[in-house]
């Protein structure tokens, strides 16, 4: 199911942020580190 969320963040961000993409892209990248982070220590 992480997968599956994964997939859905992801297209979630390129629909919103497509044309502010280099604006947002540290943003988004910390994003996932943390979610995914997250996910490991907590989400099991």
């Amino acid at each position: 199911m992480i997968y599956l969320r994964y997939v859905y963040l992801y297209f979630y961000i390129q629909f919103y942020f497509k044309l502010d993409k280099n604006h947002f892209e540290i943003k988004i990248k910390n994003m996932i580190y943390m979610k995914g982070l997250h996910d490991i220590l907590y989400d099991k």
